[in-house]
């Protein structure tokens, strides 16, 4: 817990019982926010994923109908980039 809310090896040590309390409940503190900072960008990340892992899937989709209805592969290639633009867009928004 030292190394990580910086508060060093001894160089500065607080003295007096008042010093040590605040130097405590600051460690908690710090603590506690460097927790919370790791899991958001834990959910930032883990949302990501869940994004890409649904378009990947609806594309799945679309590309198993467009085969079954046998569409044209040049015509396939525009649908994908189109809706691959369109869900990155609709993602972004929400």
């Amino acid at each position: 817990m030292v190394t990580m809310v910086t508060v060093g090896y001894g160089d500065v040590l607080p003295i007096t019982p008042i010093e040590k309390t605040l130097c405590v409940i600051l460690m908690l503190v710090s603590c506690g926010i460097f927790a919370y900072s790791m899991n958001t960008i834990g959910h930032i990340l883990e949302n990501f994923n869940q994004e890409e892992l649904l378009i990947s899937k609806k594309m799945h989709t679309i590309n198993t109908y467009m085969s079954n209805k046998n569409v044209s592969k040049r015509m396939q290639y525009s649908i994908r980039e189109y809706l691959d633009y369109y869900w990155r867009e609709a993602s972004e928004r929400d």
